[in-house]
Order: C-alpha cells, then structure tokens, then sequence
C-alpha cells in the first residue's frame, strides 16, 4: 500500500525524440509554486516542469 505524501518525487518517461539521443527518465521535485524542477536520471539534462491548480467547484445551491 502507498501513502499519498505529497513531497514525493516524481518520475515521468519521455518518449525518444529523432534529434535527441536519450529517453528522458524525469525526476521531478514536489510543487512548491508555478514551476517544479526536474532532472533526467539517464543524461543529467534539466528542465523546469509547469505545476497546475485545481479548481474546486461549489456545488449547486450553495451561497459563497
């Protein structure tokens, strides 16, 4: 069983490109603002990675 700790890293696989020799492997750091930074274990290449926002929708009838 996995607990949902929220300072994971995560990884994320990226396909081959033609001009790019490596299969990028990220690790990616938790959010902590608008960018996440993440690292390629295979090549070492770096690259920020855009987080998103959840939008909390308020049910019907209710008054804000």
């Amino acid at each position: 069983m996995r607990d949902n700790d929220s300072h994971e890293t995560v990884a994320q696989v990226e396909p081959q490109g033609k001009a790019d020799s490596c299969q990028h492997y990220w690790l990616i750091e938790p959010p902590t603002g608008p960018t996440s930074d993440g690292v390629c274990r295979l090549c070492g290449e770096k690259r920020a990675f855009e987080n998103s926002q959840s939008v909390v929708a308020r049910p019907w009838g209710s008054s804000t």
